[in-house]
């Protein structure tokens, strides 16, 4: 007892503070008291040991004792459910908090025999962890209300890798024309990408086109020959189905990262002769000369005066 104090006539009060490692106990349970009072003579009574409780006392001065956090492991991507799997000392338990990977968890379950399950699941933009890398924190309460100190070791039954970004692509493009930002027939315009990470499956199209894929990993090229079919345009393009090492999908991307579209033009150019020498005719006096001036419109992709 941790004061004792004569409170009024025979009436004393003393105070018992539960100490974490004590002993619980049950209501009503035995050798749960002994006082023993002494008079100023130092006389003192045989030891007291009977308490009365107005309503059922329960001691519980024992918290929670997790002993083991555990994961199955494995490379996860993007909604993927990781279960975990908790082992404490008693049934009973309830979550007070658990986090792994900063993110709360979810589904807690008690299983019986101190065995418990909750689960985590990946969300893009979820924090990337390496095998023996991934954060936990997992507090139980029992049922007086006593928590633990948060566990905080997680045991990977094979490595655990948290993969919660998709790969996204840097694209840009380019024709084998003089001018590489147009295109004619028979010209071959290229798209050249980089991948964020190592991808697979990548496919891309060219004016809706199926073009020739070559690369790995993070190095691709897109390339389409010009068969005379093509829009007369600033070149569209998608490419799409990328999936990086876990699983995970890439957006479809149809943006260039730098650099213009090149432009198809697969109209030969017509001149319209508006003018011919000064007058419309050429003289003899003329013809003898070193030439005349003939002056057109060049009716093709970028509409040039020709002189």
């Amino acid at each position: 007892i941790t004061s004792w104090s004569n409170t009024a006539g025979n009436t004393y009060t003393g105070v018992y503070t539960v100490v974490e490692g004590q002993t619980d106990r049950n209501a009503a349970a035995s050798n749960f008291i002994s006082l023993v009072l002494a008079d100023a003579a130092g006389n003192t009574n045989a030891a007291f040991t009977t308490l009365t409780e107005t309503s059922a006392q329960v001691i519980d001065a024992n918290s929670p004792t997790i002993t083991s956090a555990t994961v199955a492991g494995g490379t996860k991507k993007i909604g993927d459910a990781i279960t975990i799997t908790v082992a404490a000392d008693a049934a009973a338990y309830t979550l007070g908090s658990g986090t792994m990977n900063g993110v709360n968890l979810a589904g807690f379950n008690d299983g019986g025999g101190g065995s418990y399950t909750m689960t985590y699941t990946i969300v893009e933009g979820n924090t990337d962890r390496a095998a023996g890398a991934t954060p936990i924190s997992i507090v139980l309460t029992d049922a007086a209300g006593n928590t633990n100190t948060a566990f905080t070791t997680l045991t990977e039954s094979s490595a655990l890798v948290v993969d919660a970004t998709k790969p996204t692509l840097t694209i840009t493009m380019a024709s084998n024309n003089d001018d590489t930002t147009l295109a004619k027939t028979g010209d071959i315009i290229t798209l050249s990408i980089t991948a964020s990470e190592s991808v697979t499956n990548l496919v891309c199209t060219i004016d809706g086109e199926a073009t020739t894929m070559s690369g790995s990993g993070t190095s691709w090229t897109s390339a389409l020959t010009l068969s005379g079919d093509e829009t007369e345009q600033a070149t569209v393009f998608s490419c799409a189905s990328h999936v990086d090492a876990a699983g995970n999908a890439g957006v479809t991307d149809t943006t260039l990262s730098s650099g213009s579209a090149v432009t198809v033009d697969r109209t030969a150019p017509l001149i319209g002769i508006t003018n011919v020498a000064s007058d419309g005719y050429v003289n003899n006096a003329e013809k003898n000369t070193d030439g005349f001036t003939i002056v057109g419109i060049a009716n093709g992709a970028n509409g040039q005066t020709v002189t």
